[in-house]
């Protein structure tokens, strides 16, 4: 026994015991931050005083009588401390695009105060910072509601143990991976090429996981026999499937078009040479098609055959054959029920150098937005009610907002967005609305180039107001 405890008595013991059990009961999982040395200016502001917003009557837009939309130029601190009063508990849908905290000049600014990869504090002041905003929105998160946080990867794990610690590890969705860049060639050890959006619930036992689907892409289904359009693109035999782990009716004769059979590379063939005849696979070498026999026979007018001449099966005589086989798949089958969608975002429509394209078609000049297309994509899967309240409090160019029109547009729905952004650098007053303003009237896109055209707008009404204070 240590000699410090030598000298103390058994019900001294226990008490010392008891006490390091109260103390490693206390203890939480979790990050652990430095507090601020002194609260944000625009914290002790909403403290001391009323916070307001105040309209702008010279910047509304009206072009129907559907309900209107908001924008909302300020710090967004200021923004949701308003919003609270009026939308607790409404919002449906919340994206942002917080600054990722790289370091980089002009990246994040506290206080006033641009912060560097120099401040020691650079990590704490961004978490304290992002904190804050989320526990407000959090209170206006309806109790189906979700939220979508691009981030890069240098705070990734952080915003996540943060937003565990707002919104709770059971309401922890996912955290999707985006392909950001492809032709990206930076960085000292790797070229990054990718960045994440953290996905969580308010309340997930109140969302219906059937909700989160998408629709597969009608474009891909380029052929059509007498049951609809269909693609064939996916190989019926697939070598990654484990002929031991229970496929012992998937190895067997498929008759060809031109009277072979067909059958995956093995040691092992049916005695009987004959469409579905089986025999069971005895060791790794012996491949196996995706269904067993008994679906084939059920499903086989699914099949396609395609002739090639790297096909990876083989005839019935063990010789390299001359067709691979593909399964069908058609558009309204899968359109009806949808798919899951993957965390996985590899589409070219979402790389960030199409959202600044696309800004550049507006006249409009503004390098870090995101595509409209992914927004529009993360609205789409979760599958809103057609009055829903989206929230962007990060706005900067107002890319949420596009793509909030045009999904009505293309939906038939009456979903509303709000904005908040500051106005650093303008990005309010001569990009942001801008945007939005094109976007509801029209605009000439591409206006100096020999390629311009006019695009309708989309219809709208937008409300544009300034954050204040009552005394």
């Amino acid at each position: 026994m240590n000699e410090k405890y030598e000298s103390l008595t058994k019900k001294e013991l226990i008490a010392l015991i008891e006490q390091k059990d109260k103390l490693l009961s206390n203890k939480e999982y979790g990050l652990v931050w430095a507090d601020e040395s002194e609260q944000e200016d625009i914290v002790l502001l909403c403290q001391k005083n009323k916070p307001i917003i105040v309209e702008d009557k010279s910047k509304a837009i009206k072009t129907d009588d559907s309900v209107a939309n908001l924008l909302i130029e300020g710090d967004n601190f200021h923004s949701l401390t308003v919003l609270k009063e009026s939308y607790f508990n409404q919002v449906d849908f919340i994206y942002i695009d917080p600054p990722y905290n790289t370091g980089s000049k002009n990246d994040f600014k506290y206080n006033d105060c641009w912060v560097t990869k120099n401040d020691s504090c650079i990590h704490s002041k961004w978490l304290n910072f992002m904190y804050k905003r989320l526990l407000l929105a959090k209170d206006l998160m309806s109790n189906s509601g979700v939220i979508f946080i691009s981030i890069g990867e240098k705070e990734l794990s952080n915003l996540n143990l943060v937003c565990e610690k707002i919104f709770g590890r059971e309401n922890f969705l996912t955290i999707i991976t985006r392909l950001s860049k492809s032709a990206s060639d930076k960085g000292s050890h790797f070229a990054p090429s990718c960045d994440y959006i953290i996905c969580y619930a308010k309340d997930k036992n109140s969302l219906n996981p059937e909700n989160f689907y998408e629709h597969a892409d009608e474009s891909l289904y380029k052929k059509s026999d007498e049951y609809g359009k269909y693609r064939d693109d996916v190989a019926f035999y697939q070598a990654s499937l484990d002929p031991l782990r229970g496929c012992i009716n998937q190895r067997y004769f498929i008759k060809a078009p031109d009277g072979s059979y067909l059958i995956p590379p093995g040691v092992v063939f049916p005695e009987k040479i004959s469409d579905a005849a089986f025999v069971r696979p005895k060791s790794k070498n012996d491949k196996v098609w995706r269904w067993s026999y008994e679906t084939y026979l059920k499903q086989k007018d699914l099949l396609v055959f395609k002739q090639t001449k790297n096909s990876p099966l083989v005839d019935e005589n063990g010789k390299k054959a001359k067709y691979n086989v593909y399964t069908k798949s058609y558009y309204s089958q899968r359109s009806e029920k949808g798919v899951k969608p993957r965390n996985f975002l590899t589409d070219k429509k979402f790389l960030n150098r199409k959202g600044t394209d696309h800004l550049k078609t507006m006249g409009l000049n503004f390098t870090y937005s995101k595509p409209k297309e992914l927004v529009m994509h993360l609205l789409s899967i979760v599958h809103l009610p057609n009055d829903a309240l989206i929230l962007d409090f990060f706005a900067g160019s107002g890319t949420t907002g596009e793509a909030v029109l045009e999904l009505n547009q293309k939906e038939k729905t009456q979903r509303r967005f709000i904005l908040c952004t500051n106005n650093e650098e303008n990005i309010c007053s001569e990009i942001c609305y801008p945007r939005i303003k094109k976007v509801i009237t029209g605009y000439i896109k591409n206006e100096d180039k020999e390629t311009s055209c006019f695009v309708e707008g989309l219809g709208g009404n937008l409300l544009y107001y300034k954050t204040g204070f009552f005394k």
